[in-house]
């Protein structure tokens, strides 16, 4: 069974909206925050593999292109998750998200892509588990051997929260996998979208012992997959709410 990070990482975070979205296949469209997302990581991938190739960055008007019909087709395509109260304001937020997938974009252009040099891009793994497959992509390996993510966000991160992500251990276990030795370095490289969008990059790494609690913890997660053990999320957490979560207004574990 193919196993991917995001599918896995579902799991991990509340096993209520993995049993909707995976066994019961309950699809729901992705928020205005994720839709940011996922349109400005098109237009990164798109400028490292230009990059890559012409040792230059695709211009600051053809990536906002990218980034913007990116946005638009992702509404066309999956359409949108808003709230009750959201959905009378549709055309406001889908225009809000728009104009910060601009904003973003341009800042990344201007700040960020100028620093980094890919050297490897989109790499693809899979990792044998038990009877799985784990599986997904380091998006850029730069010349100085650090891998790099880009992330978009409402609000700055900090050290602590960089340093226990579980994505970035993920990754750097693929790293290992791949080259056999961690990565030399990690760089979440943050797009804080406040009213001036700041880039803010926090640098960390991760040794053998991370990776070994990680698998330890993609373990426990198999053993639950198995055993359809499904645990709803621990409700003060913070994508408990119906603003992140599709899910939550017909979730039988919160209080209506």
């Amino acid at each position: 069974m193919h196993i991917s990070q995001s599918r896995l990482f579902t799991y991990l975070k509340c096993g209520e909206i993995y049993r909707r979205r995976y066994p019961e296949k309950e699809i729901i469209p992705p928020g205005i925050a994720a839709t940011r997302g996922k349109s400005l990581h098109k237009g990164v991938e798109l400028n490292n593999r230009f990059k890559l190739k012409n040792k230059k960055d695709i211009s600051k008007k053809e990536l906002i292109r990218i980034t913007d019909s990116e946005f638009s087709k992702i509404i066309k395509g999956e359409g949108i998750y808003l709230t009750k109260e959201e959905k009378t304001q549709r055309k406001t937020i889908i225009g809000k998200g728009r104009d910060e997938t601009v904003k973003l974009t341009g800042l990344y252009s201007e700040e960020v892509a100028p620093l980094i040099m890919p050297k490897k891009i989109e790499l693809e793994f899979e990792i044998p588990c038990e009877e799985h497959l784990l599986t997904g992509r380091i998006d850029n390996i730069d010349i100085e051997d650090a891998l790099r993510e880009t992330k978009t966000a409402n609000r700055r991160k900090n050290q602590k929260e960089v340093d226990a992500s579980d994505q970035l251990t993920f990754y750097a276990l693929a790293h290992n996998w791949l080259f056999n030795k961690p990565p030399k370095k990690i760089i979440m490289d943050n797009l804080v979208c406040t009213k001036v969008a700041k880039y803010d990059p926090i640098e960390t790494t991760r040794n053998y012992q991370d990776m070994t609690i990680l698998i330890r913890r993609i373990y426990a997660a198999f053993d639950g997959m198995k055993k359809g053990v499904y645990l709803p999320t621990n409700p003060v957490n913070w994508w408990c709410d119906p603003k992140w979560c599709g899910y939550y207004e017909t979730c039988k574990f919160r209080n209506p």
